[in-house]
């Protein structure tokens, strides 16, 4: 009897572990679960970082890139402007094969520079071109008012000075502005990883001019319409941007312009810089053709050194167009599209 009782108790043993080990398990379980979270906010941590180091290595080369480029255009304003002290042979100004005027339909305009080895750049939005503007490779279609200023670029020359016509069509319609749709995928909840080379429309809000502006001065510029990701706006019209002014040259004899040259540095939202990329280039009215018939005047010909040209000026509300960086973070707005500063 006694021995029926020493093997009911041993028995009962394991049916009593089980019970005990089960109400543990059960008492851990939220243990468990503040562990899986710690560790998915690890996980994220860990990508939000990552993203985060692509981001600046990519900022580093965007920098990189933005000092070539500067230097690129101030080698070439000032090669530009020593032809005329020092009596060097520039490239030709490009010839375009239509005159500028009024025009009823869509017309082609070719451009053709006789300097041997020369590439011709130009641009239809008003800034002056460099050796970064779009390269001509055919003829230019205009079916709207436009002005077209072109340059001659060639080996071992300074850049010519810059050939404009204005085409007029009274009956066009120019576009209307439409919100911008980002490439975009999610990095995170709340975030969303930009793509490469996304245009920005800005405008500028303050004038500059060539002859008060000075090297590293800030530039500002506003969103010109809202930057949208499908149907949520992340940037909206009127949000801040900054530059800096990266050249400046005052008017030489013999006409040549004074002009400015400034860099877009940042879009700046909910206290975060998105870095953006691209540069400008204004110059003021060219005298050089004024100088070069007061030369052929018998008795007078050496005032036309005294001819200069003039500053450059932009205005507020010029557009100018940046881009948006590759692998650029960028924070969700909280709330509706309205409440986003």
């Amino acid at each position: 009897m006694q021995g029926s009782r020493w093997l009911l108790t041993i028995s009962a043993v394991p049916a009593a572990f089980f019970v005990l080990f089960a109400a543990s398990a059960r008492a851990q379980d939220p243990g468990m679960e503040a562990a899986q979270q710690a560790n998915q906010i690890a996980i994220q941590q860990t990508i939000m970082a990552s993203q985060q180091a692509t981001q600046q290595a990519i900022q580093d080369a965007q920098m990189a890139s933005q000092l070539a480029q500067q230097q690129s255009l101030m080698a070439m304003q000032n090669a530009q402007n020593s032809w005329t002290c020092c009596n060097f042979p520039a490239a030709n100004r490009p010839r375009f094969s239509r005159k500028g005027g009024t025009f009823k339909a869509a017309i082609d305009v070719r451009l053709a520079d006789d300097t041997p080895g020369a590439v011709i750049y130009y641009t239809v939005d008003g800034w002056t071109p460099t050796s970064t503007s779009t390269p001509y490779t055919g003829p230019i279609h205009l079916t709207a008012t436009t002005v077209l200023e072109a340059i001659a670029v060639a080996p071992h020359r300074p850049p010519s000075r810059v050939a404009a016509e204005a085409y007029i069509f009274p009956a066009s319609v120019q576009a209307t502005p439409v919100a911008i749709d980002l490439p975009a995928m999610p990095a995170g909840p709340d975030h969303l990883l930009l793509g490469l080379d996304t245009p920005v429309p800005l405008l500028v809000t303050a004038p500059i001019d060539s002859n008060t502006a000075l090297l590293g001065d800030p530039v500002s510029f506003t969103l010109a319409e809202d930057l949208k990701a499908g149907d949520q706006i992340v940037a909206p019209k009127g949000t801040p941007a900054v530059g800096t002014v990266i050249g400046v040259n005052h008017p030489l004899t013999g006409g040549a312009p004074g002009d400015i040259v400034f860099r877009i540095d940042a879009l700046l939202l909910n206290g975060q810089r998105i870095p953006l990329s691209g540069s400008e280039t204004m110059a003021g009215k060219d005298g050089s053709r004024k100088a070069e018939a007061i030369a052929l005047i018998p008795f007078f010909g050496f005032s036309s050194l005294l001819v200069r040209g003039d500053e450059a000026h932009i205005v507020p509300g010029t557009t100018v167009t940046a881009r948006m960086a590759a692998g650029t973070i960028l924070p969700l707005p909280q709330g509706p599209p309205d409440s986003v500063n």
